[in-house]
């Protein structure tokens, strides 16, 4: 714990755990916005902690703030969240937000996860094939299904 942060804790500041239980209990009860304030709080005190940031791009998730989810979710699998949760998640995203060089990029990350999760991101990847024009690469990642 470094001198400023054992400082702030001893005037009373929460630590990252409070601010993170705290913004459990605002999602819950759907108070977005009060989420995001706890969880941001919470991910400054401890920036590395996979299920603050999970729980932060949920928040922005249902807010439908698809950037700001995509960087929390992109770095709770960094800091070890599973990437058989986020994979599904990140792939509804860049699609949604036609980010395919993203959701090709997936597949390096894509080891073990449900035979569902893969249909969908192969799905999901085709039709970004298809978007670019590349009906070719398209059929090969259906045909990886086969």
């Amino acid at each position: 714990m470094t001198v400023l942060a054992a400082a702030l804790t001893a005037c009373g500041e929460k630590s990252a755990d409070e601010y993170f239980q705290l913004g459990q209990q605002a999602y819950d009860k759907k108070n977005y916005s009060e989420a995001v304030i706890e969880l941001k709080n919470a991910v400054r005190l401890a920036p590395e902690d996979a299920n603050y940031r999970y729980l932060l791009g949920q928040v922005y998730l249902q807010q439908r703030n698809y950037s700001f989810a995509e960087k929390e979710f992109e770095k709770a699998m960094d800091f070890g969240y599973s990437a058989e949760e986020l994979i599904p998640i990140l792939s509804r995203i860049y699609r949604r937000q036609n980010s395919n060089d993203s959701l090709f990029k997936l597949n390096a990350k894509a080891k073990g996860l449900k035979p569902k999760d893969l249909a969908k991101l192969k799905a999901y990847q085709a039709e970004a094939y298809l978007a670019k024009g590349n009906t070719a690469k398209a059929q090969a990642t259906i045909d990886e299904l086969k």
